[in-house]
């Protein structure tokens, strides 16, 4: 997750670490334009084809806010409404529940945090090809939270999600069944540190094995932390591992991880790294690889294309392509929000 002007003005200053191998091929599908600077947030895969995507409005007024999902495959994709959520300005993190249920955070976004009291987990149900959602429920966030944002459920117990707030530096569990929320662990390599200028520390949040992985944004590194995959529950001694680091020097708006999602087959994760890369990191060596970048825009395999704040990133049913989600902003400026594909 990243935020509105003045808070984010991200380019990579650490590039010069990285390797540019040859880049797959790379399409903008849809770009919100200036006069309507929708900030895309996440981005999720639905069973039908069609994506859930998460977004901040440009109001400072929480109002009504339409949940959207995109269909790549349209001649000419646009985001479409299907629901709509009273009082918000914001939506951050997206899970599956199973059953056509899917999870959203939102609330009424004051700088870096959400406002108290205005922050829920909503259940909404959204079969395959439906062209409206309906919202079951409303989880309201526990007290003291700041920043919910990256969403994960537990294989084999969807009802049970896994919320990172990324200004208490806590992961929490939320059993959307019994609407009860507990914190698993509240560390200070979670929270935002000594990072003033940008305080945002445990961001994306993946369950993958026994481990439920994270971007740390704040403190510039991709981390791991053993957990029963069954329960949530941190294991006994578990310490939180360090899988890669942003390396260059202090995190700042222009080298911080983001989101990410995991590869099917193989051991690597890929992750948003502001403020125009798509990398991908081994899990086991944790070596990056620039897989979208500024280096490469000029060539035929990128289009031209220049990702735009990436926000996050999803596979495709297919496995074989990227859907990378942007907030629209450039030196600086918001322009509108991007939905980029990548073929790998």
């Amino acid at each position: 997750m990243k935020f509105p002007i003045p808070l984010l003005l991200l380019g990579l200053t650490t590039q010069e670490s990285l390797a540019l191998p040859n880049q797959p091929r790379v399409k903008e599908l849809f770009s919100y334009p200036p006069t309507n600077p929708i900030f895309l947030e996440a981005i999720y895969p639905l069973p039908d084809g069609r994506f859930l995507v998460s977004h901040f409005t440009s109001s400072t007024i929480p109002g009504p806010t339409p949940v959207l999902v995109f269909d790549p495959r349209l001649p000419n994709p646009t985001p479409q409404e299907v629901l709509i959520l009273p009082n918000i300005s914001g939506q951050t993190g997206i899970a599956p529940l199973g059953q056509n249920r899917y999870a959203i955070t939102t609330g009424h976004l004051e700088g870096i945090a959400y406002q108290f009291g205005t922050v829920n987990t909503h259940i909404i149900s959204l079969p395959p090809f439906a062209k409206k959602a309906t919202l079951l429920d409303s989880i309201p966030a526990p007290a003291g939270s700041i920043l919910m944002n990256g969403l994960a459920p537990l294989p084999g117990r969807k009802h049970i999600i896994l919320s990172a707030d990324s200004g208490t530096g806590s992961i929490l569990r939320i059993n959307t069944l019994t609407r009860m929320t507990d914190t698993l662990i509240q560390h200070p390599r979670l929270g935002p540190g000594n990072n003033t200028v940008l305080p945002i520390g445990i961001n994306g949040l993946r369950v993958k094995d026994d481990y439920v992985y994270f971007t740390q944004t704040a403190q510039g590194f991709f981390g791991r932390i053993k957990i029963n995959p069954l329960t949530g529950d941190i294991k006994p001694n578990a310490k939180i591992e360090t899988v890669s680091l942003i390396g260059g020097g202090e995190v700042g708006f222009e080298n911080a991880f983001d989101d990410f999602t995991f590869e099917k087959s193989e051991n690597n994760a890929y992750i948003t790294r502001h403020s125009q890369f798509l990398v991908k990191v081994n899990l086991a060596t944790g070596k990056q690889e620039v897989i979208v970048g500024p280096g490469n825009i000029d060539k035929d395999s990128d289009n031209g294309v220049r990702l735009k704040g990436p926000t996050a990133v999803t596979l495709g049913l297919s496995g074989k392509e990227l859907f990378v989600t942007t907030s629209g902003q450039v030196d600086g400026v918001r322009i509108g929000g991007q939905v980029v594909s990548v073929q790998l």
